[in-house]
């Protein structure tokens, strides 16, 4: 199933990498991951996109092994569909949507890591505001997988929740902006909306 999906995303990326060809990659919002993460093989597959073709988005799959040393490192067993894609691909560019990288497993980390403000600002609310229920996402959103690179524009992350499971029985998947949040059941399911909103 994964094939065909990946399969499906990369020809709707490409074909919108195609629509914005004169754009320089910032427009495409792969500049702070390129810049970032300079020494990562999808970045510097990201820095050859306007310059040279390019017919896949994604990377070779992880291994079982990488996969687990994450899952030891974060403290978390990743959910079974996003496994099944980091099997498939280590990562994957879906440039020009609100979700222009999905990192590989050796980047993926901690939402407070790099984001501490966002969380700080969510830890005074809670404090401040007896209203907000402590079992939403936003309480523990530090805890929170960082799963895509930071966004150029809009604050959009792909997060997977470590703390609530989907009726689905899998952690929740999170696109989380300044707006508010969504919750997909599974990371399945953000993929399958990914490849309708480019169409």
């Amino acid at each position: 199933m994964w094939k065909q999906l990946l399969d499906e995303l990369n020809a709707a990326a490409l074909a919108n990498i195609e629509r914005t060809r004169l754009e320089p990659s910032e427009h495409l919002g792969l500049e702070p991951f390129i810049n970032g993460f300079p020494d990562s093989p999808l970045a510097q597959l990201a820095a050859r996109i306007g310059k040279e073709h390019v017919g896949w988005l994604g990377q070779p799959g992880a291994s079982l092994e990488q996969i687990r040393e994450a899952e030891q490192r974060l403290g978390v067993i990743l959910p079974a569909s996003y496994r099944e894609f980091l099997l498939e691909s280590n990562g994957f560019l879906v440039p020009g949507t609100y979700c222009c990288v999905l990192l590989p497993i050796e980047l993926v980390r901690r939402f407070s890591d790099d984001n501490y403000p966002i969380v700080a600002m969510w830890n005074d609310l809670h404090e401040a505001d007896p209203y907000l229920e402590e079992a939403d996402f936003t309480a523990h959103i530090g805890e929170a997988l960082q799963i895509s690179a930071c966004p150029s524009d809009f604050d959009w992350f792909a997060l997977i929740d470590t703390v609530n499971t989907s009726p689905e029985g899998e952690l929740w998947t999170i696109m989380y902006s300044r707006q508010g949040y969504e919750a997909s059941s599974t990371f399945t399911e953000l993929i399958q909306e990914l490849v309708c909103n480019y169409r």
